[in-house]
Protein backbone atom coordinates (compact mmCIF):
# COMPACT_ATOMS: atom_id res chain seq x y z
CA UNK A 1 0.00 0.00 0.00
CA UNK A 2 1.19 3.68 -1.06
CA UNK A 3 0.63 4.94 2.45
CA UNK A 4 1.77 2.24 4.83
CA UNK A 5 5.30 3.38 5.35
CA UNK A 6 4.33 6.56 6.50
CA UNK A 7 1.32 5.18 8.72
CA UNK A 8 3.94 3.04 9.97
CA UNK A 9 6.41 5.93 10.85
CA UNK A 10 3.59 7.90 12.15
CA UNK A 11 2.90 5.48 14.41
CA UNK A 12 6.00 4.82 15.44
CA UNK A 13 6.59 8.27 16.50
CA UNK A 14 3.44 8.79 18.29
CA UNK A 15 4.15 5.52 20.99
CA UNK A 16 7.59 7.26 21.08
CA UNK A 17 6.18 10.18 22.48
CA UNK A 18 3.97 8.48 24.63
CA UNK A 19 7.11 6.82 26.60
CA UNK A 20 8.46 10.27 27.08
CA UNK A 21 5.26 11.96 28.28
CA UNK A 22 5.06 9.01 30.64
CA UNK A 23 8.95 10.03 31.46
CA UNK A 24 7.96 13.58 32.21
CA UNK A 25 5.44 12.40 33.96
CA UNK A 26 6.90 10.85 36.52
CA UNK A 27 10.51 11.73 36.73
CA UNK A 28 11.55 14.41 39.28
CA UNK A 29 14.67 15.73 38.25
CA UNK A 30 14.37 19.10 36.69
CA UNK A 31 17.25 19.12 34.49
CA UNK A 32 15.21 15.62 32.83
CA UNK A 33 11.77 17.25 32.87
CA UNK A 34 13.71 19.82 30.35
CA UNK A 35 15.39 17.59 28.31
CA UNK A 36 12.24 15.53 28.05
CA UNK A 37 9.97 18.64 27.17
CA UNK A 38 11.73 19.57 24.56
CA UNK A 39 12.34 16.00 22.75
CA UNK A 40 8.28 15.61 22.94
CA UNK A 41 8.19 19.05 21.37
CA UNK A 42 10.42 18.28 18.42
CA UNK A 43 8.19 15.13 18.05
CA UNK A 44 5.33 17.16 18.00
CA UNK A 45 6.82 18.80 14.57
CA UNK A 46 7.67 15.77 13.19
CA UNK A 47 4.16 13.93 13.89
CA UNK A 48 2.54 16.94 12.15
CA UNK A 49 4.68 16.91 8.95
CA UNK A 50 4.39 13.08 8.83
CA UNK A 51 0.34 13.35 9.45
CA UNK A 52 0.57 15.61 6.62
CA UNK A 53 2.17 13.42 3.91
CA UNK A 54 0.03 10.82 4.90
CA UNK A 55 -3.36 13.01 4.57
CA UNK A 56 -1.79 14.05 1.08
CA UNK A 57 -0.70 10.53 0.48
CA UNK A 58 -4.52 9.36 1.41
CA UNK A 59 -5.71 11.92 -0.70
CA UNK A 60 -3.79 10.77 -3.85
CA UNK A 61 -4.71 6.82 -2.91
CA UNK A 62 -8.36 6.95 -2.64
CA UNK A 63 -8.94 3.88 -3.24
CA UNK A 64 -6.97 2.29 -0.16
CA UNK A 65 -9.16 1.72 3.12
CA UNK A 66 -8.70 3.63 5.92
CA UNK A 67 -9.66 6.43 7.77
CA UNK A 68 -10.66 9.89 6.26
CA UNK A 69 -10.58 13.78 7.60
CA UNK A 70 -14.06 14.90 8.95
CA UNK A 71 -15.36 18.20 9.68
CA UNK A 72 -16.53 18.25 12.78
CA UNK A 73 -18.80 20.75 14.90
CA UNK A 74 -17.76 22.09 18.47
CA UNK A 75 -20.79 23.26 20.50
CA UNK A 76 -20.10 24.07 24.15
CA UNK A 77 -19.23 27.57 26.20
CA UNK A 78 -16.38 29.40 26.60
CA UNK A 79 -15.48 31.29 30.19
CA UNK A 80 -13.13 34.60 29.99
CA UNK A 81 -11.59 36.04 33.05
CA UNK A 82 -9.98 39.25 32.07
CA UNK A 83 -7.83 41.02 34.72
CA UNK A 84 -8.86 44.68 33.90
CA UNK A 85 -10.02 46.94 36.48
CA UNK A 86 -13.25 47.37 34.16
CA UNK A 87 -13.77 43.86 33.56
CA UNK A 88 -14.43 42.76 37.19
CA UNK A 89 -17.04 39.97 35.92
CA UNK A 90 -16.28 36.51 34.01
CA UNK A 91 -17.31 37.06 30.85
CA UNK A 92 -19.27 33.67 29.61
CA UNK A 93 -21.55 32.69 26.94
CA UNK A 94 -21.83 29.96 23.78
CA UNK A 95 -18.82 28.79 21.71
CA UNK A 96 -19.42 27.21 18.27
CA UNK A 97 -16.93 26.16 16.09
CA UNK A 98 -16.51 24.23 12.79
CA UNK A 99 -13.18 21.74 13.25
CA UNK A 100 -11.40 19.99 10.73
CA UNK A 101 -9.44 16.65 11.84
CA UNK A 102 -7.22 14.78 9.81
CA UNK A 103 -7.23 11.46 8.55
CA UNK A 104 -4.79 9.92 11.71
CA UNK A 105 -6.58 12.10 13.85
CA UNK A 106 -3.24 13.34 14.87
CA UNK A 107 -4.09 16.71 14.53
CA UNK A 108 -7.24 19.30 14.22
CA UNK A 109 -7.91 23.30 12.72
CA UNK A 110 -10.42 25.41 13.64
CA UNK A 111 -11.62 26.59 10.00
CA UNK A 112 -14.53 28.82 11.17
CA UNK A 113 -15.26 30.51 14.76
CA UNK A 114 -18.53 32.05 15.93
CA UNK A 115 -17.70 35.62 17.21
CA UNK A 116 -17.63 35.42 20.85
CA UNK A 117 -19.16 38.59 22.57
CA UNK A 118 -20.01 39.87 26.48
CA UNK A 119 -21.15 43.38 27.36
CA UNK A 120 -20.50 44.58 30.85
CA UNK A 121 -20.67 48.51 32.70
CA UNK A 122 -17.79 50.23 32.60
CA UNK A 123 -16.68 53.93 34.64
CA UNK A 124 -17.58 55.55 31.68
CA UNK A 125 -20.75 53.69 30.09
CA UNK A 126 -21.83 50.25 28.95
CA UNK A 127 -19.42 48.08 26.29
CA UNK A 128 -19.63 45.13 24.58
CA UNK A 129 -16.76 43.11 23.32
CA UNK A 130 -16.60 40.97 20.02
CA UNK A 131 -14.17 38.15 20.35
CA UNK A 132 -12.85 37.09 16.43
CA UNK A 133 -10.40 34.49 15.32
CA UNK A 134 -7.25 35.97 14.71
CA UNK A 135 -5.36 33.29 13.12
CA UNK A 136 -7.94 31.04 10.60
CA UNK A 137 -7.08 27.62 10.30
CA UNK A 138 -5.66 27.72 13.81
CA UNK A 139 -3.85 24.40 13.89
CA UNK A 140 -3.48 21.88 16.71
CA UNK A 141 -2.28 18.62 17.73
CA UNK A 142 -4.20 15.90 19.38
CA UNK A 143 -3.48 12.51 20.88
CA UNK A 144 -6.70 10.52 20.81
CA UNK A 145 -5.25 7.50 23.12
CA UNK A 146 -4.68 9.79 26.10
CA UNK A 147 -7.77 12.36 24.90
CA UNK A 148 -4.81 15.03 24.89
CA UNK A 149 -5.33 18.46 22.85
CA UNK A 150 -3.37 21.39 22.56
CA UNK A 151 -3.90 24.24 20.04
CA UNK A 152 -2.87 27.96 19.94
CA UNK A 153 -5.64 29.98 19.60
CA UNK A 154 -4.99 33.95 18.80
CA UNK A 155 -8.12 36.07 19.08
CA UNK A 156 -9.02 39.61 17.91
CA UNK A 157 -10.92 41.76 20.49
CA UNK A 158 -13.37 44.72 19.36
CA UNK A 159 -14.94 47.32 21.83
CA UNK A 160 -18.15 48.90 20.97
CA UNK A 161 -17.47 51.80 23.86
CA UNK A 162 -16.30 55.34 21.89
CA UNK A 163 -12.40 56.47 23.49
CA UNK A 164 -11.33 59.49 23.36
CA UNK A 165 -7.53 58.15 22.60
CA UNK A 166 -7.59 57.01 19.40
CA UNK A 167 -4.57 54.28 19.84
CA UNK A 168 -7.49 52.25 22.34
CA UNK A 169 -9.88 52.17 19.79
CA UNK A 170 -7.67 49.78 17.50
CA UNK A 171 -8.63 46.39 18.94
CA UNK A 172 -6.59 44.26 21.25
CA UNK A 173 -5.01 40.65 20.17
CA UNK A 174 -4.22 37.81 22.79
CA UNK A 175 -2.50 34.42 21.81
CA UNK A 176 -3.75 31.38 24.08
CA UNK A 177 -1.74 28.01 23.88
CA UNK A 178 -4.74 26.02 24.94
CA UNK A 179 -4.66 22.52 26.10
CA UNK A 180 -6.06 19.59 28.08
CA UNK A 181 -3.47 19.57 30.78
CA UNK A 182 -5.72 21.88 32.88
CA UNK A 183 -8.74 20.91 31.66
CA UNK A 184 -10.01 17.49 31.03
CA UNK A 185 -9.13 14.86 28.32
CA UNK A 186 -11.69 13.81 25.23
CA UNK A 187 -13.46 11.33 25.99
CA UNK A 188 -14.97 8.54 23.74
CA UNK A 189 -18.71 11.07 23.29
CA UNK A 190 -16.43 13.85 22.29
CA UNK A 191 -16.69 15.92 25.91
CA UNK A 192 -13.55 17.68 26.84
CA UNK A 193 -12.02 20.88 28.76
CA UNK A 194 -9.17 23.33 27.25
CA UNK A 195 -7.72 26.29 29.58
CA UNK A 196 -5.17 28.70 29.17
CA UNK A 197 -3.66 32.29 30.17
CA UNK A 198 -1.80 34.79 28.30
CA UNK A 199 -1.45 38.37 28.02
CA UNK A 200 -3.20 40.74 25.58
CA UNK A 201 -0.90 42.93 23.09
CA UNK A 202 -2.34 46.60 21.62
CA UNK A 203 -5.70 48.34 22.60
CA UNK A 204 -6.81 49.47 25.87
CA UNK A 205 -6.41 45.51 27.38
CA UNK A 206 -2.75 45.34 25.98
CA UNK A 207 -0.55 44.66 28.73
CA UNK A 208 -3.59 42.66 30.96
CA UNK A 209 -3.32 39.20 31.61
CA UNK A 210 -6.16 37.15 30.49
CA UNK A 211 -7.60 33.46 30.69
CA UNK A 212 -10.01 31.38 28.26
CA UNK A 213 -11.85 28.18 29.22
CA UNK A 214 -13.70 26.16 26.45
CA UNK A 215 -15.66 23.02 27.52
CA UNK A 216 -17.68 21.46 24.79
CA UNK A 217 -18.13 18.47 22.83
CA UNK A 218 -17.53 17.39 18.84
CA UNK A 219 -20.13 16.17 17.03
CA UNK A 220 -19.26 13.51 15.30
CA UNK A 221 -16.63 12.57 17.66
CA UNK A 222 -13.16 12.39 15.96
Amino acid sequence: MACEELKSQLDSLVAERNDLREELRTTDFPQQKSYLAAQIKALNKQITLISQELDLCMMQNPTETGPTAINSTLMGSFTLIILHPSIPDPITGPFDANVNFNATRTSLTIIQLAPLTGTFDTPIGPNTTIVTLNNPNARGVIDKPSGTINILISLFFNQTIELPIPFYEEGSTIDFPMGTAAGSPLDNAGNFTIFGASVFSGGILGGYSATLSITGQFQPVP
